[in-house]
């Protein structure tokens, strides 16, 4: 009867709020993970438009460098 039908609805309500609460959770870390890629893309295009050409020749020449030490 009514009892049954209250515990369903109770039931069906803390598994939509489990399913919001999870949702919510997700778009965050999503939110999260875009902030993020966005700031490392900033960077990235701050850091190259601060360097000259002949100064970014050279990081690369000295990554190049110590990647081949490492072998």
């Amino acid at each position: 009867g009514r009892a049954r039908i209250a515990a369903e609805v109770a039931d069906m309500e803390a598994r939509a709020t489990a399913e919001i609460e999870a949702a919510r959770a997700r778009s965050g870390d999503e939110l999260r993970a875009e902030i993020a890629r966005l700031s490392a893309a900033a960077t990235t295009d701050a850091v190259r438009a601060a360097l000259d050409e002949r100064t970014q020749q050279e990081l690369i020449d000295g990554f190049i460098a110590k990647v081949g030490a490492g072998r």
